[in-house]
């Protein structure tokens, strides 16, 4: 009966001791698996931001016009902001253009550098559209998808181009088409 004492008392401290260097370990390995997990959201965080910039062709090309003739000439938040910001941001004319395309569908900011970085039209334009202002320029057309828009900017030699337009989502949605009609809606 001693004997079976002494393996009693002898086993709890041992039983003891290896459940808590077992909840050790398994503490480490949930805390090693949650940190790899992290870092591959980190990792695929980044390749989502990355993989919404892409190359595209000139979006400049169409007809664009500089002026309003009245507010019935306004269509959608692109001629909105335009109209807000254009003007009030525009503190040389010579080293900066803001045109909106005649289709309401994109604002184009022209601005020369060296006189001034663009940084003020930038800002404006995305407090209008409520949209992220952060820039990286290179020296091809890139465009950032940003929900219902897409930014699509560049910097060659002393300039800065900058395009805002409507996402191809919003574009979609407005226009309906059957076998007999079709219907295009307007921005606003």
């Amino acid at each position: 009966m001693k004997h079976r004492r002494f393996t009693a008392l002898f086993l709890v401290p041992l039983l003891t001791l290896a459940t808590a260097c077992g909840a050790n370990q398994s503490a480490q390995a949930t805390e090693a698996q949650s940190q790899q997990q992290t870092n591959t959201h980190s990792q695929q965080d980044k390749s989502d931001s990355d993989s919404a910039k892409t190359s595209v062709a000139d979006p400049t090309q169409g007809d664009w016009t500089e002026t309003y003739s009245s507010p019935t000439d306004l269509d959608g938040e692109l001629d909105k902001a335009w109209l807000k910001c254009a003007p009030q941001n525009n503190p040389d004319p010579e080293a900066f253009a803001w045109k909106r395309s005649t289709n309401h569908s994109k604002i184009w900011l022209h601005a020369t550098k060296g006189r001034m970085n663009g940084a003020t039209q930038r800002s404006c334009m995305a407090d209008e559209l409520d949209i992220p202002d952060a820039t990286e320029l290179t020296t091809s057309w890139t465009k950032t998808a940003l929900g219902d828009y897409d930014r699509i900017q560049r910097q060659s030699n002393n300039s800065i181009d900058i395009v805002w337009q409507y996402s191809n989502a919003v574009t979609a949605s407005l226009s309906a088409q059957t076998d007999s009609y079709r219907v295009t809606l307007p921005y606003s």
